[in-house]
Formats: C-alpha cells, sequence, structure tokens
C-alpha cells in the first residue's frame, strides 16, 4: 500500500519538476523578448529623420570605385556631408553585424526591418576600397559579414516552400 508520506514526497517531486519546466520556458522566453527589444530600439533609430537622410544621400551617390568617389566627394576621412552620411550608416550596421555574430539579435528580424542589402551593395567598391588603401582589413567585417548572412538566409527561404517568408 502506498502512505501519505509517499503520496506526498511525489507530489513535491512533481511539483519541483514542473516549476523547473516552467522556469527553462520562462527564460527561452525573456530572451526572444530581449532580443526582439532590442531589435525594435535599433528600428527606431533607423526611422529618425537623421538617418533616413544619411540613407537617402548614399543611395543618390554616383561613384564607380573608390577612386571615383575619392575624384568625386574626396577622401572617405573628408569633413563632408557624403562622409558624414556613409559613416553614420556603415557603423551603424557594423554594430548589427557584431549583435548578429553574437547572437544577440535575430537573422530574420534583421533582414525584414533594415536595409542592409541595398545599403552594402551601393557602399562595397567604396569601403572594400578603402580596406585595400588602408591596408585594414577588418574595415567593416561585421557589415559584410551582416549582409553575407542576410544573403544566406534569403537564399534558404527562397528554397522552402511559398508561405509567408
Amino acid at each position: 500500500m502506498v502512505d501519505l508520506t509517499g503520496i506526498t514526497a511525489l507530489v513535491a517531486t512533481v511539483g519541483v519538476l514542473f516549476g523547473v519546466i516552467y522556469y527553462v520556458f520562462d527564460i527561452g522566453h525573456q530572451v526572444k523578448v530581449r532580443k526582439t527589444d532590442l531589435i525594435m530600439r535599433l528600428h527606431l533609430h533607423t526611422c529618425s529623420e537623421e538617418f533616413v537622410t544619411a540613407y537617402q544621400k548614399i543611395l543618390n551617390l554616383k561613384f564607380d570605385d573608390y577612386e571615383d568617389f575619392v575624384n568625386k566627394y574626396g577622401p572617405l576621412s573628408a569633413d563632408g556631408p557624403e562622409q558624414k552620411a556613409i559613416t553614420m550608416i556603415s557603423f551603424f550596421m557594423e554594430g548589427v553585424g557584431v549583435l548578429l555574430h553574437q547572437g544577440l539579435a535575430d537573422i530574420d528580424a534583421i533582414r525584414e526591418l533594415f536595409p542592409v542589402e541595398k545599403g552594402w551593395t551601393k557602399l562595397k567598391p567604396l569601403l572594400t576600397g578603402v580596406r585595400k588603401d588602408t591596408d585594414n582589413l577588418e574595415a567593416w567585417k561585421w557589415y559584410e559579414y551582416l549582409y553575407d548572412e542576410v544573403k544566406k538566409r534569403e537564399k534558404s527561404l527562397s528554397r522552402r516552400p511559398s508561405r509567408l517568408r
């Protein structure tokens, strides 16, 4: 026969087990909430007039490569409005790339909310030219990483059956 002490011990054990399971799920949920909060705060920054103006300035730049940019606008280290816009956008995307690399940001949210592909495509000739000119192969590596990861994700999603991607 089962005595009251045995039943009580079993109920206590089951209660502790359910508490641990709940705690594990709650931690996972809290991580997701924090990542979402971080992405949304960053997204607010990209909606600012200053960011939008800088991004539009970049998209309207006309240059073929690094040398062409320097001839038309001056070196990237100059104090011009074009250089400031490039610095603002590329530093921001560099930071997002670091967050993605460290697992602190979700690739799908980044892909949907930030203009990674268009920005990198426009700036790549300039940024890679600066790398060669300054012998700094680490410059904008996280922006490029971010672009590469977004492209990988796009490719993996394109292989899936069509649903809301």
